[in-house]
């Protein structure tokens, strides 16, 4: 039979210095928009003000993947060596 060491303690999985993993912070109204929100948006309560930050950056980060597929396909006609510089065009 094996002995067993009395003295075996299990180190926990986070130590006393290290942060525990959080969530990103959700993005603020502010920075969603890329303006101050008007007067009436910022009555909101906060919940709905955050809920409503989240919304508008999924719409923005869809909205940019969109763009991006419609002038992907917009280039596909593009000779290949010059389709840079029409991406490019297109997009500023």
């Amino acid at each position: 039979m094996c002995a067993v060491s009395p003295a075996v303690t299990i180190e926990p999985a986070i130590s006393h210095w290290q942060k525990e993993p959080s969530m990103p912070s959700p993005p603020s109204l502010e920075s969603a928009l890329g303006a101050e929100p008007p007067a009436s948006v910022l009555a909101l309560p906060d919940g709905v003000q955050q809920q409503l930050a989240a919304h508008v950056e999924t719409a923005s980060r869809r909205q940019a993947d969109l763009v991006s597929d419609a002038v992907d396909a917009a280039v596909r006609g593009v000779p290949l060596p010059v389709r840079g510089v029409v991406k490019r065009a297109l997009l500023g």
